[in-house]
């Protein structure tokens, strides 16, 4: 239902892939190991997380996921973004495959792609 690949809007905003099992990787941009670079020139990080509980909300086609964090390549910037292994996130579906991942600011909308 909510398992596929998810871009961003912006080339900053990064990308998603959820398994259908819950298992989840972002992969985005490091300006913590690189403050000077741009973004076309910062290097990828990526944040591993399991999401665990599903549930739909009141708003027909909205979901709600929740899970922790299980690894993360740079463990310094994903503090600032979200925290350390263990730490909890939230995903939030809307109507039209758009989604937020609560550790991105709310103008960075992932939407879903055609690929699985």
């Amino acid at each position: 239902m909510i398992a596929g690949y998810y871009l961003g809007s912006t080339g900053s905003s990064g990308q998603l892939f959820i398994r259908a099992d819950g298992a989840s990787r972002f992969t985005g941009l490091d300006f913590t190991v690189c403050p000077s670079c741009s973004t076309a020139t910062a290097p990828t990080e990526t944040i591993d997380f399991s999401l665990t509980t599903l549930t739909v909300q009141k708003r027909l086609g909205q979901y709600r996921a929740e899970g922790f964090i299980t690894a993360e390549s740079d463990p310094a910037d994903a503090v600032k973004l979200v925290g350390p292994v263990g730490s909890k996130v939230l995903v939030t579906i809307s109507p039209g495959d758009n989604l937020q991942l609560s550790f991105l600011p709310p103008t960075d909308v992932l939407h879903k792609t055609g690929q699985s």
